[in-house]
């Protein structure tokens, strides 16, 4: 009898067990598939590397004013806020 029960309860983790990798793999596969889709916003376009910024003009401190096409190839970092 002892044999019998410790068959079963053997039989039962390996079905656990194959239960489980089965699960990880669909996981797995899910993820994947995810990983790899495109995204479907409607009218969104990826930006290409380099992208180009639209010429813009700012005023200055001191009045004047200036447009990114006049910094072409330097670094230009621009900080918006609000002050309340």
């Amino acid at each position: 009898m002892e044999t019998r029960l410790l068959s079963v309860t053997r039989n039962k983790s390996v079905d656990v067990l194959t239960a489980a990798l089965l699960a990880a793999m669909v996981i797995s596969l899910i993820l994947t598939l995810l990983a790899e889709a495109q995204p479907l916003e409607a009218g969104v376009e990826k930006l290409k590397v380099p992208a180009e910024a639209p010429d813009f003009t700012l005023r200055e401190l001191q009045g004047g004013k200036i447009t990114l096409k006049e910094l072409g190839g330097k670094i230009v970092v621009l900080n918006f806020f609000s002050v309340d």
